[in-house]
C-alpha cells in the first residue's frame, strides 16, 4: 500500500535521542541510526527529536549505537547554585514568561489539589532563601515516600502521580520526581522532569532506566536534583 496510502504500511515514530547536557558536560557521539530519520528536530528545550518510518506488516526495530561521555568538576570545585532570597527569586520567575509552562498542572503534577497547595505552602515556613526552599522540600519527599523494590522490579509499573503518591501510594523515581516536581510548581518554582539512565548500584555496563527532577535557577540554569536518592 505504501504508494498510495502510506499510514497503512508505515509505523510513523516519534523518539527522543541522546542529548548534550552543559551542566555535567554531556557530550554525545552517534555512531550509527537504523534506520535513517526521515526528519530531526531540536525542541525549544534541547530535546533532540527524531521522526522515524518502519514497516507496520513486519516485527522490526530501530537501533541507535553510539558512545556518551559526562564529566564533573570535583565536588570542591564545583560551580556554586546561587541562593537568591525566596522572595526575590518569585518576583524575578514572574517577569520571565517563558517559564510559565513550567508552573502549569498535570495528570502527574497536581499543583491545583488543595492536598498539595498546603503541603508546599507548609515547606515554605520559616525558609528565607531559595536553597533553604529546595532542601526543604527535598528532605520531605524523602521523609514522606517510601521506595518500593517490588514496584521497581514491574516494567509494567503504572504511574500514579504525586498526590497518590504522598499519600502513600507504591512509589519509585518516578513517584518521587513527580511528588517534587508538584511541590515545587505549586509553589511558584519553576521545574520539570528528565529522563535517562542510572548506574548507582550497579557495575560500569548496567543500567535502568530513571527520572528525576530539575529546577530553573536565573544565573545558573536548569539545576539537576534527584530525590530517589537519600542523600544531602
Amino acid at each position: 500500500y505504501s504508494s498510495t496510502i502510506k499510514a497503512l504500511s508505515t509505523n510513523i515514530y516519534e523518539l527522543a535521542l541522546p542529548r548534550e547536557f552543559s551542566e555535567n558536560n554531556q557530550k554525545v557521539k552517534i555512531e550509527s541510526i537504523n534506520p535513517i530519520p526521515t526528519k530531526l528536530i531540536t525542541d525549544l528545550e534541547g530535546n533532540v527529536i527524531g521522526t522515524f518510518e518502519v514497516p507496520a506488516n513486519k516485527e522490526d526495530e530501530i537501533s541507535i549505537v553510539g558512545y556518551i561521555s559526562l564529566e564533573q568538576e570535583p565536588y570542591e570545585s564545583r560551580i556554586e547554585v546561587p541562593n537568591p532570597k525566596f522572595d526575590e527569586y518569585i518576583g524575578n520567575i514572574k517577569k520571565d514568561t517563558n517559564l510559565s509552562k513550567y508552573l502549569t498542572s498535570t495528570k502527574y503534577w497536581e499543583i491545583n489539589d488543595s492536598y498539595i497547595i498546603d503541603k508546599a505552602n507548609n515547606l515554605l515556613k520559616d525558609r528565607n532563601t531559595l536553597l533553604d526552599v529546595l532542601k526543604n522540600d527535598y528532605q520531605f519527599v524523602m521523609d514522606t515516600l517510601e521506595y518500593d523494590q517490588t514496584k521497581a522490579s514491574n516494567q509494567n509499573s503504572i504511574r500514579i502521580g504525586a498526590k497518590a503518591a504522598l499519600q502513600g501510594g507504591a512509589s519509585v523515581c518516578m513517584e518521587y520526581s513527580d511528588s517534587m516536581i508538584a511541590i515545587l510548581r505549586a509553589q511558584g518554582i519553576p521545574s520539570r522532569a528528565a529522563f535517562g539512565y542510572t548506574n548507582i548500584d550497579l557495575g560500569m555496563e548496567e543500567k535502568i532506566s530513571h527520572q528525576w527532577v530539575q529546577i530553573w535557577i536565573p544565573d545558573y540554569g536548569w539545576l539537576t536534583v534527584d530525590p530517589s536518592y537519600e542523600s544531602s
